[in-house]
């Protein structure tokens, strides 16, 4: 019994919650609220600036022949209806 209870103890000794990444040097606080059109597109250049990369690298990775670089942009179309999908532009390249 004695050796149950050593046991489960080094268990529940062994078990630890993971810290919390700090965030990125450099990274702006979210704006609460809603947001200028500036702050918008200052956070959509900064996301499109740390996917891109990755998105096209694993792309590269993981497909062959593929034309993997990505164009990523907002749409202008205001009455266009909330939406995120890939299509291929005239020129072959890949939108987002």
């Amino acid at each position: 019994m004695r050796w149950l209870i050593l046991l489960a103890a080094l268990a529940l000794a062994a078990c630890e919650v993971a810290p919390t990444p700090p965030a990125p040097i450099g990274t702006e606080p979210v704006p609460q609220g809603r947001w200028t059109p500036e702050q918008a597109a200052v956070a959509f250049r900064q996301v499109v600036e740390r996917v891109e990369p990755v998105a096209e690298r694993e792309c590269r990775q993981q497909t062959r022949g593929v034309n993997c670089d990505f164009r990523i942009q907002v749409d202008g179309n205001t009455r266009a209806a909330p939406n995120a999908f890939q299509s291929l532009g005239d020129d072959g390249r890949p939108n987002i």
